[in-house]
């Protein structure tokens, strides 16, 4: 069985599925905050829905990033600590592929260059450029994160996805937006071996700096 799982854009969702890739459940909680308190425990829920015990499970997938700074660590924590009580494979995928592979499970159409961002919260996009031949993805540059105008100049007429809550930052840019999908981020592991599970971070964490005491 495999375990995956994500936290890296808001709350959460984990799936179980099959060797063959056949979704069993999976459960949702949307609480942008509700990683840290509720992400094993819910796993334990899916688990017991299932009629499964963690020693059944084979691999784990999750998101590494880019998105939320305490949803990836939070994930990626989960992740390692199943990894070591289990002595089984996890792979960390990238936020963006995964988001882009969770677009073309519905796409009416396709572009042969499109990009894929994601709202910082810090009126910037993470963003990432992909070719799309057949049913494959392929990435054309790295994952950065990058100003508005600067996504304006360089997509032009190209497509662009976002997943719904980017939306609103990105209101005045003709975008497609799609949810994250747990058979995108399947897709999005294929091909790639287990993982150190490094984060993928972009920018540096939006964290004041404490005052100096007087």
């Amino acid at each position: 069985m495999i375990l995956i799982f994500d936290a890296s854009i808001e709350g959460f969702t984990v799936g179980l599925f099959q060797p063959d890739g056949k979704l069993l459940h999976q459960i949702t909680n949307e609480d942008a905050y509700s990683h840290t308190q509720w992400l094993v425990p819910t796993i334990q829920q899916l688990l017991k829905h299932c009629d499964i015990n963690f020693k059944q499970l084979n691999k784990i997938i999750t998101t590494k990033g880019p998105g939320s700074f305490t949803g990836i660590r939070v994930g990626l924590a989960t992740a390692a600590g199943f990894q070591a009580a289990l002595n089984i494979p996890v792979i960390a995928v990238n936020t963006l592929t995964a988001l882009s592979y969770a677009w073309l499970e519905t796409a009416q159409k396709t572009s042969p260059i499109f990009h894929t961002v994601l709202d910082t919260k810090c009126k910037e996009v993470y963003h990432q450029t992909y070719n799309f031949t057949g049913e494959h993805i392929t990435a054309q540059t790295e994952p950065v994160s990058i100003p508005l105008d600067q996504l304006k100049e360089i997509a032009t007429d190209e497509l662009i996805i976002t997943h719904p809550t980017s939306a609103v930052l990105l209101k005045d840019m003709p975008i497609t937006t799609t949810p994250l999908t747990l058979t995108g981020i399947l897709k999005a592991s294929h091909n790639i071996q287990p993982s150190d599970l490094q984060p993928l971070y972009v920018r540096p964490a939006n964290v004041a700096q404490p005052k100096k005491l007087a």
